[in-house]
């Protein structure tokens, strides 16, 4: 009679552990008690992303959600060059203050690829809470055909709302009640809608996963 079989597919545990190293370490305990298993590392679009979907990348100096540089992975595929919103402008639990923090940096990167192929962008677990407005400000067209990798249906314009009270800041529990995004008009059509941009595409993705085609 065939064994059981197991399917380990994992995201990042934030801090501890990548997506390909926490399958891995699945694999390997399934194996102690003779269970097979196959690998398959997942993302949600967030931290981790292009440690699931990417076997090469290389860093490029950016500019965080607070002005300060720092270095990002950009991944690269046969078939797509990805970007993780996460490697440019990090959560960061020492500077919990979304009114000062700006998408601009992960715009400036965009702006500076020159891809051949398509673009993938992770949006998730960034610093930022601006509605995509400061990406605005530093990018006029994506630089190719562009898919944002994402967990949720949510516009940038509504993240605020839905998703401030999760940093646990008294600013963004105020927002939050308020129904606003802060010092950005909710009227702003640049603002308030997701991230479409002239000269190329964007669609949605739920899950990004390592068999991305």
């Amino acid at each position: 009679m065939r064994g059981p079989r197991a399917l380990a597919s994992p995201a990042s545990l934030k801090g501890v552990l990548a997506a390909r190293d926490a399958a891995a370490a699945l694999e390997d305990g399934f194996a102690h008690v003779g269970v097979s298993c196959v690998q398959q590392p997942l993302a949600d679009g967030g931290e981790g992303t292009i440690a699931a979907l990417c076997e090469e990348w290389a860093s490029w100096s950016v500019h965080d959600a607070f002005g300060r540089t720092r270095s990002a992975a950009v991944g690269d595929r046969d078939d797509a060059v990805v970007v993780e919103a996460a490697q440019v402008l990090p959560f960061d639990l020492l500077r919990l203050d979304v009114m000062a923090a700006t998408s601009r940096g992960l715009g400036e990167l965009l702006a500076r690829l020159e891809p051949s192929k398509p673009v993938l962008v992770g949006l998730g677990g960034t610093a930022n809470m601006d509605g995509g407005a400061g990406l605005l400000e530093a990018l006029d067209a994506l630089p190719a055909p562009t898919t944002v990798l994402c967990d949720v249906a949510t516009t940038l314009y509504d993240a605020p709302r839905l998703f401030g009270p999760l940093r646990r800041t008294p600013i963004c529990r105020a927002r939050a009640r308020q129904g606003g995004s802060g010092q950005h008009s909710p009227r702003s059509a640049r603002s308030s809608s997701p991230a479409r941009l002239p000269s190329s595409t964007c669609s949605a993705s739920t899950r990004a996963r390592t068999g991305w085609s």
